[in-house]
């Protein structure tokens, strides 16, 4: 049941986060992409994946997924509270006092976010703070009165020092150090595993099998990693093809450029700007935070979760944008065409590689469900290959 409910949060928090991500930045959605892009997201983000392994471990990790798509979805409040500055003598005094109680309100959510990624996945707070650090900046340089700017500080200070004090109480009591989270107990670097993290976590295919399941991750042993990292089961993010898409952000993030050009600190244009450049560095990010989990703690499915987590709703992001609508009759209409149905021949082969591996990466979802292992397996098995 506990983990049932991590994962409505997270899908949740995953929505909630990426809609309101698209309204704020893209013009325009592509209605397909779009529903094919949220699909495969809510799968390839391995939430599913996560839920299926009926461990404790996956707890903090589906409640770290929600605390992501929440503070997506909440930092936009930043530029819906700069608009509603400049449309002061457009709206009816009441209402624009209603919105800003609003407003206030998601940004003390957006406080609650960062603890609840603290005391969740204290190691993926920086991907929370690629993405706040360009949006603070671009917000404290607009025109907004001193007052306003300080009311929205404290909206998101205030949880984050309360709970900031609470976590270093809990760390303090537990470990004697309010600086320490438990990963000092287990740090074991070893600097010889880079090229074998590399390859384990980004280059190396999922085994394939002649009935249902069909895809699963590498079991195989690796003795150059040692007894703790042997057997632990692992596949490449690369040979997930919906990931391919993710260079495409780039696209959007140079229009927002482009548009922010010869325009005031507060525009639209510059908000745009910096919170994709946000969300780039976080997407950056994600192998330099893999590499260091491997050398540290070695392999395993979970660990690929943190990535996917990421790289699943900002590829989501980048592959609503694409719209090959006015090109037609244009020098350049095929290969946009190539590149729109190129997304969506990888979103529909992720979702059915998402799909199976889900049961095959769960150990215990068997002895858990047999029933429903059973029922997949007979209507699969008109499909299995003799």
């Amino acid at each position: 049941m506990a983990a049932f409910i991590a994962t409505v949060y997270a899908l949740l928090g995953l929505y909630f986060g990426v809609t309101r991500l698209m309204r704020t930045l893209l013009p325009t959605v592509n209605p397909l992409l779009l529903g094919l892009s949220l699909i495969t997201m809510a799968l390839g983000s391995g939430i599913y994946m996560m839920q299926g392994m009926m461990v404790f471990y996956i707890l903090p990790y589906l409640l770290g997924f929600a605390a992501l798509g929440v503070t997506f979805g909440t930092v936009t409040s930043l530029s819906t509270l700069v608009r509603l500055s400049k449309s002061r003598q457009r709206v009816e005094r009441r209402a624009l006092r209603k919105w800003r109680w609003g407003v206030s309100a998601e940004l003390v959510v957006l406080g609650l976010s960062v603890v609840a990624m603290v005391t969740a996945r204290t190691l993926n707070l920086c991907y929370q703070l690629l993405l706040l650090i360009p949006a603070c900046w671009w917000f404290i340089r607009t025109q907004l009165p001193l007052a306003t700017k300080l009311r929205a500080a404290s909206c998101v200070g205030i949880p984050v020092l309360l709970g900031a004090i609470a976590v270093m109480w809990y760390n303090y009591a537990r470990f004697g150090s309010v600086l320490e989270f438990g990963q000092f107990a287990q740090l074991t670097l070893n600097f010889e595993l880079f090229f074998s993290v590399l390859y384990h976590y980004f280059f190396e295919n999922f085994n394939l099998s002649a009935n249902f399941p069909y895809v699963m991750p590498v079991f195989a042993p690796d003795l150059s990693l040692g007894n703790g990292t042997a057997v632990a089961e692992r596949a490449g993010l690369l040979f997930f093809p919906f990931f391919w898409a993710l260079p495409l952000l780039w696209l959007r993030y140079r229009a927002a450029c482009r548009s922010a050009e010869g325009q005031v600190p507060s525009s639209r244009g510059n908000w745009q700007r910096q919170v994709l450049r946000g969300l780039l560095l976080m997407a950056a990010a994600v192998p330099l935070l893999m590499i260091a989990v491997g050398i540290n703690a070695g392999f395993n499915m979970r660990y690929l979760c943190d990535a996917t987590m990421v790289w699943a709703p900002l590829t989501a992001l980048a592959c609503a944008q694409l719209d090959c609508r006015d090109a037609v009759g244009s020098d350049e209409a095929p290969h946009r065409a190539f590149i729109y149905w190129g997304v969506v021949a990888a979103c529909l082969f992720t979702c059915a590689t998402m799909f199976f591996i889900t049961f095959s990466a769960s150990p215990h979802l068997e002895a858990i469900n047999p029933e429903l292992m059973v029922g997949l397996k007979r209507f699969f098995d008109p499909l299995s290959f003799t």
